[in-house]
């Protein structure tokens, strides 16, 4: 995440002004509530029991990011298993208006 965000500003001319690194989610925004300063997070970490009244959150919206999804099988799993697997995956993506992509072998797909 982090070198996405640097990219991405350098490429809009912009200059962060990073204070501290603070790894994982949780401590990130422990930092935060204590002022000092702001924090890029995973959607999924922004939850209706972390959201303080004192905190401003916005979903980035662009440039969009994407985080690859792997599905991965042992060799020797019955291949109408990993196959129902896999179109179970794809429905679930589908749902949420993404669309797979198949990158690799049968055993090795990114999605």
């Amino acid at each position: 995440m982090r070198e996405f965000v640097e990219t991405t500003a350098r490429q809009h001319g912009l200059t962060l002004d990073v204070v501290l690194e603070v790894d994982g989610s949780r401590p990130r925004w422990t930092a935060v509530l204590k002022g000092i300063g702001g924090t890029v997070v995973g959607a999924h970490t922004v939850t209706s029991e972390r959201l303080d009244p004192s905190l401003t959150v916005r979903e980035i919206v662009a440039p969009r990011r994407l985080r690859p999804i792997y599905l991965s099988t042992r060799r020797d799993l019955d291949p109408l298993l990993a196959s129902q697997m896999r179109a179970v995956l794809d429905t679930s993506l589908a749902g949420l208006g993404v669309q797979a992509y198949d990158g690799g072998t049968a055993n090795e797909s990114m999605l």
